[in-house]
């Protein structure tokens, strides 16, 4: 990169002289190229790695129609690379066969050979396919048994490893709380998937979570794309390409905010609280004793009444604590959105 920009600076000193100050460079950075030109990188060490990991192990005549072929393409993509290490490894494996065929010749004589040699492949084949079916039993074994060891542990421990102090009915009853807890679980996500309301609120907090982090990032590469090009040109400047406008998901929020703000008849500056908000206040940071967030259904420290916080006081299963915000959802209205 330093001896692509080393004429722009020649031709800027060239038109302006000593006197008057370099013109600001701007480089525009598109991050779908970014990746291909990652990939193509890494693909090509890929290939590179390969090929002198196979240079070890062929004949020093191999070496030298892989290099000429190398030389010959101008071996710069992946693709030229590609098409010469086919060869070599087709040159690897007709080697390595010519050597399995010696080791399994028939010391009789010429004669012999070939059906010993087709007949010990035969036999190595349906081995290695033996060998290989029982591996893979003894692994699916080993992690079965490795499963009902932790779950035999998980049940001892939820008995209080002391079965026998105990009663039946007690025993019984530990036993009936742990599977309930266990289908609660389960049936957990299948109850939020089923509960638009609830699905939507999740889904927008989501995707507001996602733009925050998107747009640090973007800051963050921006300012250091700056300071690493600042060390070839102090002029330049480095900005992403960016969408132009505010993005859609913030002025649906900002169109939520402005409703449930719009529905107070009259609004008073000192202790006016907002009820059921959907999402917290972009412009509150901290709790604000004198208008705070009550009732609300996001659960932060800007919102000490918040309906996830009183629900989750009065233990309550997650699948309760779901029926009860799709209710009050209903009610307040907040479904509309």
């Amino acid at each position: 990169m330093a001896f692509a920009l080393l004429p722009l600076f020649v031709v800027t000193f060239i038109q302006f002289g000593h006197s008057r100050m370099p013109v600001p460079n701007e480089f525009e950075l598109n991050p779908p190229k970014i990746e291909l030109l990652l990939r193509r990188t890494a693909l090509m060490a890929l290939l590179r790695a390969k090929a002198n990991a196979m240079l070890e192990t062929v004949p020093l005549v191999d070496k030298v129609l892989f290099r000429q072929c190398v030389i010959e393409s101008n071996a710069l993509s992946p693709v030229k690379l590609a098409k010469c290490l086919a060869k070599l490894i087709q040159l690897r494996d007709q080697l390595q066969r010519q050597n399995e065929w010696e080791e399994n010749a028939a010391p009789e004589g010429k004669e012999g050979r070939n059906d010993f040699f087709q007949s010990s492949l035969i036999t190595k084949r349906k081995l290695a396919r033996i060998r290989h079916f029982f591996a893979l039993w003894r692994r699916w074994k080993g992690r079965r048994l490795a499963e009902l060891k932790m779950k035999n542990r998980r049940i001892t421990l939820g008995l209080g490893g002391a079965t026998d102090k105990r009663k039946p009915d007690e025993v019984e009853a530990v036993r009936h709380k742990a599977v309930r807890r266990d289908t609660v679980r389960r049936n957990t996500a299948t109850l939020l998937l089923n509960d638009d309301n609830l699905r939507n609120l999740q889904e927008l907090e989501r995707y507001t979570r996602v733009f925050d982090k998107a747009r640090r990032s973007i800051a963050q590469i921006n300012a250091h794309n700056t300071e690493l090009i600042s060390r070839f040109d102090p002029s330049a400047r480095v900005r992403s390409a960016m969408p132009d406008g505010p993005p859609a998901l913030l002025d649906l929020q900002h169109q939520i905010e402005r409703f449930f703000n719009s529905l107070g008849i009259d609004k008073i500056s000192l202790l006016s609280p907002r009820f059921f908000s959907l999402f917290p206040s972009s412009q509150r940071r901290r709790p604000n004793l004198l208008s705070p967030d009550l009732f609300s259904f996001h659960n932060n420290s800007a919102s000490p009444l918040s309906i996830p916080s009183l629900l989750s006081s009065v233990h309550l299963s997650e699948r309760e604590s779901a029926a009860w915000l799709e209710l009050l959802m209903n009610i307040t209205g907040s479904a509309r959105m």
